[in-house]
């Protein structure tokens, strides 16, 4: 976590990370100077670039993809290790922003996906106990079009909130008409209770869930949860190719 200032207007700021290791996930996320939620009226974009500053394709999100108006980007780094860049700016370049949070953080790497795990009973764990929060992607295949679910199991500590999203998990892109078209939805402990569900709320034709933030939640019903397990399925409603894809599922317990 960076603590950066868009001044004067106009402002734009470059922070260098370092991918560890090949075929990691990141989450790069703005916030407020809180570092945890996004203020009324506040408004950012992240330009995503390669180790020789040549900007990634898809690499803007703007309002609408972070909590409230910030941003925040899930990305799988099939490239490797290395160095890469991340640029903040205020959405539109018509406003300063007196102090925002940018966070960089590598997920870990949950086990494959399990087959058969098409229901509750079966659901593959992913693993987010770890204190203070967690961050965990799972490599996963939707093989069989519209008629394949598959379902994960999440433990949340009392209080916590969810961010669940589907990003690539090859060489199809969640933006490439016809190639990844994704829905989640969020149950409760009984498996059956649903919580949430979401199509297209993430980049392109893949979906999120985001309970994160104080105020300005896009999933207020996945926001301040009782303890429990939590049961979370993907499946599609597309038909033809974009319902068989290979996608990761990318989730933060805060």
């Amino acid at each position: 976590m960076i603590e950066g200032a868009i001044s004067p207007v106009g402002d734009v700021d470059f922070f260098k990370f370092t991918v560890p290791a090949a075929g990691a996930t990141v989450r790069l996320e703005t916030f407020d100077a809180t570092g945890k939620d996004c203020a009324v009226g506040m408004t950012t974009t992240l330009k995503l670039y390669g180790p020789s500053l040549v900007q990634f394709t898809p690499a803007t999100v703007g309002i609408g993809d972070g909590i409230g108006g910030c941003s925040a980007l899930v990305y799988f780094f099939s490239g490797g290790a290395g160095d890469y860049y991340v640029s903040v700016e205020e959405t539109g370049n018509d406003a300063v922003i007196g102090t925002y949070r940018l966070e960089v953080k590598v997920q870990k790497g949950g086990s494959l996906e399990s087959e058969i795990n098409d229901l509750p009973a079966s659901a593959d764990p992913i693993p987010t106990t770890a204190p203070p929060d967690s961050d965990v992607s799972i490599l996963s295949n939707h093989i069989m079009g519209d008629v394949s679910v598959d379902y994960y199991k999440i433990t949340v500590p009392e209080g916590k909130s969810i961010r669940a999203e589907v990003i690539e998990g090859d060489a199809e892109s969640c933006t490439t008409v016809g190639d990844i078209d994704s829905r989640l939805t969020l149950y409760k402990g009984d498996g059956t209770t649903q919580i949430a569900q979401d199509n297209d709320g993430g980049r392109g034709t893949c979906s999120k869930i985001d309970g994160t933030g104080g105020l300005l939640q896009k999933t207020p019903a996945a926001h301040g949860l009782p303890a429990d397990t939590y049961y979370l399925k993907v499946d599609s409603i597309a038909s033809g190719g974009a319902a068989q894809f290979k996608y990761r599922v990318a989730v933060t317990v805060r």
